[in-house]
């Protein structure tokens, strides 16, 4: 299986980080794109962890209110708390996307395993479920995902392919006669 998640080492680059009284850490996520380099229009993302001490819970410390930059619109500013939230109670941190095509031609599409806990990872509508799994940055000593008053990153690229996923697609084909 390919890694699919990489870190790369990006000082000074020209993106906003705007503080908000009350939070000490600003994650930004550019707007997901597919392989072509074209923009996902229809996507939600959601935060969950697991705690140490329990079950799966959806994160209310990364706030939701995302407030989306002028000058590119594509990023937007998630706030996190870190003193209310405390990363270092979590066990695990999955990132839920639901990608949409709004075709019942094409969908999005992971690369990597189990994307959607056993279940068909997308609608016949086109509407892709994943969650992806970034429990490794953790634990991971020299990148913190969560890392007070910095500001993180995040680009989604997804592949966009015609359905259905397996045998003859609907979009183009050639006659078997």
């Amino acid at each position: 299986m390919q890694e699919r998640i990489s870190i790369t080492n990006c000082c000074n680059v020209d993106i906003p980080f705007i503080p908000v009284e009350g939070a000490n850490h600003g994650t930004i996520l550019r707007e997901p794109s597919d392989e072509r380099g074209e923009p996902v229009p229809d996507y939600y993302v959601q935060l969950e962890g697991r705690r140490h001490h329990g079950g799966s819970e959806e994160l209310q410390y990364f706030d939701v209110d995302m407030h989306a930059y002028s000058g590119d619109t594509s990023l937007r500013n998630f706030h996190v708390n870190l003193e209310e939230l405390k990363p270092g109670s979590l066990q695990s941190l999955i990132l839920r996307v639901i990608a949409s095509s709004g075709s019942s031609f094409v969908t999005y599409h992971g690369i990597s395993g189990d994307t959607n806990g056993g279940q068909q990872p997308y609608d016949a509508d086109g509407t892709w479920h994943a969650a992806l799994d970034l429990s490794p940055l953790l634990g991971d000593t020299e990148v913190k995902f969560f890392h007070p008053f910095t500001t993180t990153l995040v680009e989604l690229r997804l592949n966009r392919e015609p359905l259905p996923l397996t045998g003859p697609n609907k979009v183009c084909w050639f006659d078997q006669a």
